[in-house]
């Protein structure tokens, strides 16, 4: 059997994956559940610590696109203010401008391929 498959006790994958996600080193991470650096580099490789690291990354970014999301429409509102602000100079008001360009072409593309990513997958039976 594998480092890669053999699993780490639940106890010991929860405590590896909140200490790694906390931590600025794997060195920390380790120090903090009270193992060697080899042994926590060994549970990292675990498929049941991976799975578990992946799972609470996605839900970090999750919550972290949650948290933009809803600053979206009062970040759209000021760069509106500032492009109709007459007492701001000229290069703030085109600063402003081109930002608000730019958001709509991104979103505006990603939108268009989301759209045939959908189409294809749906033509693919997927």
């Amino acid at each position: 059997m594998t480092d890669k498959t053999r699993a780490v006790s639940d106890e010991n994958a929860a405590r590896a994956v909140a200490a790694r996600l906390s931590a600025r080193t794997v060195a920390e991470a380790a120090e903090a559940c009270g193992v060697s650096e080899s042994t926590f580099r060994r549970w990292l490789k675990a498929d049941n610590v991976a799975e578990m690291m992946r799972e609470a990354v996605d839900e970090m970014v999750r919550g972290a696109v949650d948290r933009a999301v809803s600053t979206l429409s009062s970040a759209v509102d000021t760069i509106a203010d500032v492009m109709a602000d007459e007492d701001a100079s000229p290069q703030v008001r085109l600063n402003a401008a081109n930002a608000a360009i730019n958001c709509y072409l991104r979103l505006s593309e990603r939108r268009d391929v989301l759209s045939r990513l959908e189409a294809l997958e749906e033509a693919e039976g997927l």
